[in-house]
């Protein structure tokens, strides 16, 4: 508590009231205050000049076509005034880059999708930082083809002898 107070230049009763209000990034560990240094820096860049971290938004997980399209509409709708990425690197490093307080969001395609209700969960909870988190159900992915508009017909029965590379059972396209 008075380290976290001389490093904040608050009284330590203050950072105490903070800390029991949740207005300040900490945890209780058998009954001693423990404030994550890093947390700390990202609370005060928040709470000044209206949030510096207010305009931006990283999104980092499994990858799609759909989500990575929407990211790009949304830059170039905000333009200069905020910043918007998207960075596909799989399900379970996107978690745990959002676990470290490096991205806002992660896009998660794990398992089958009848079985979604159950794994996601069951998957955020390995990483630390998930009682705060919240899972949305946004989309259903299907399996199929896409093809160029104005395609022939025999050109697309030709894409039937091309050599495909599956992905795993459950993966969605």
């Amino acid at each position: 508590m008075k380290q976290v107070a001389e490093y904040l230049d608050l009284n330590e009763k203050k950072v105490y009231q903070l800390a029991n209000e949740a207005r300040i990034p900490a945890t209780k560990a058998t009954g001693k205050w423990l404030f994550p240094r890093s947390l700390l820096d990202r609370w005060l860049l928040g709470s000044c000049h209206e949030g510096v971290m207010n305009d931006r938004l990283l999104l980092a997980g499994s990858d799609d076509v759909l989500l990575h399209y929407g990211c790009s509409q949304l830059a170039r709708q905000l333009g200069t005034q905020a910043l918007v990425g998207y960075t596909p690197c799989g399900t379970r490093q996107g978690l745990a880059m959002l676990a470290r307080g490096h991205v806002d969001l992660c896009a998660i395609h794990w398992g089958q999708a009848e079985e979604a209700h159950l794994r996601h969960p069951a998957l955020v909870q390995q990483y630390q930082g998930h009682r705060q988190w919240v899972i949305v159900h946004g989309f259903r992915r299907v399996q199929g083809l896409v093809l160029r508009q104005g395609l022939h017909p025999k050109e697309a029965k030709e894409a039937l002898h091309w050599r495909w590379a599956m992905r795993q059972e459950g993966g969605g396209s």
